[in-house]
């Protein structure tokens, strides 16, 4: 059997952990006061090269973490979010200060929100400390209005969505009825029509004339073809404001039958 060669192995669990040396300048950094200082320099430049640690995600700063005391503990949070960003150190959503911060807020609850609170006031990453867009906040305060104004527009967003569902349904089913509305006038108007134009065929060609003649609700689309086929004689039989209302609503006819009966009355 060939021997396992481990080295690979090796080598990627000596890149995910965490040299003490960095923890300990890391804790010495968050130690010290706000502003420059020679001291604050040299662990800033000591650390330059340790960029890698802020992206290893949670397990091996939890590891970290849980070893250190609450004061070392806050002074590495610190010492991690000036490093972060002074160094602007690529770790953003995974920074080494979310994960330390986190244990840090889970054992010592009472005082983890004057900590964030430092970390807001002076650190650039958007993520940081909470693992979530802060969207400019700089203070816990501003960071739970901003959450806040978040869930309110998402709630007026989803019901909004709601709403607009429930119209879409609405608007449906009043189209449905309407549609069936039309079905039925269309159906009862073709009824109308129906019976009305088989009493006009029970009548002589000249009464017929002049019910189209006085019919003031109905347009002539609404009579049969077979209505304006009559002879002269029966034109000559219409008293004269009967024959000029006929020819006053055939007169925009371009073509067809009811044109041909006009043609007939202007006939000399």
């Amino acid at each position: 059997m060939r021997p396992v060669n481990n080295s690979h192995t090796v080598a990627v669990a000596a890149m995910n952990e965490i040299p003490s040396a960095a923890v300990k300048e890391l804790i010495a950094l968050g130690n010290l006061a706000d502003g420059s200082s020679a001291r604050r320099d040299e662990l800033l430049t000591w650390l330059l090269p340790f960029e890698r640690i802020n992206r290893l995600g949670w397990k091996p700063w939890e590891a970290v973490a849980d070893a250190l005391s609450e004061v070392d503990l806050k002074n590495l949070v610190r010492g991690l979010t000036v490093a972060d960003s002074e160094h602007q150190w690529c770790g953003g959503s995974v920074a080494g200060v979310i994960w330390t911060y986190r244990r840090y807020e889970s054992r010592f609850p009472e005082r983890a929100e004057e900590l964030a609170d430092w970390v807001l006031a002076r650190s650039d990453n958007p993520h940081v400390p909470f693992g979530r867009m802060r969207s400019g906040s700089r203070s816990v305060v501003e960071y739970r209005a901003y959450l806040s104004e978040n869930a309110r527009r998402r709630e007026e967003s989803t019901h909004k969505q709601e709403d607009a569902r429930q119209h879409k349904r609405i608007r449906a089913a009043v189209r449905k009825r309407l549609d069936q509305e039309r079905r039925v006038l269309q159906a009862a108007n073709s009824r109308v029509r129906a019976e009305i134009i088989a009493a006009l065929q029970e009548l002589p060609a000249k009464e017929r004339l002049e019910h189209v003649a006085w019919d003031d609700f109905h347009s002539l689309e609404f009579f049969p073809a077979s209505f304006a086929k009559v002879d002269s004689q029966t034109l000559k039989q219409l008293d004269s404001g009967t024959q000029k209302r006929l020819m006053d609503k055939m007169a925009a006819r371009r073509k067809g039958v009811w044109k041909k009966l006009y043609e007939q009355f202007t006939m000399p």
